[in-house]
């Protein structure tokens, strides 16, 4: 499926990593909200404002998952993942 942003058409989302780097970064639970950031920065949407809706939807996804033990292990990876996108980030945007 193509996504559109004010008219351009956006390359498809790899999930987790910059581009031939997803190996090195996991997935987990985050597939949706790396897919959302790929989007995002591929739309060169703000980039505050991508990496800040990158981390909310990793919330999102962390709320609805059952286990509460993975919940609890996977918030501090969740904020790791947006401070190394805070800081590397600009590299890829």
């Amino acid at each position: 499926m193509k996504i559109k942003w004010l008219g351009k058409v956006l390359p498809a989302p790899n999930g987790c990593g910059p581009r031939g780097l997803q190996h090195l970064v996991p997935n987990f639970m985050f597939k949706p909200a790396c897919d959302l950031h790929d989007n995002l920065y591929s739309a060169k949407v703000n980039r505050s404002a991508s990496d800040w809706a990158f981390y909310m939807r990793m919330r999102e996804c962390i709320k609805k998952e059952r286990n509460a033990l993975k919940s609890i292990l996977f918030e501090p990876i969740a904020l790791f993942y947006y401070l190394v996108v805070r800081i590397g980030g600009y590299f890829f945007y």
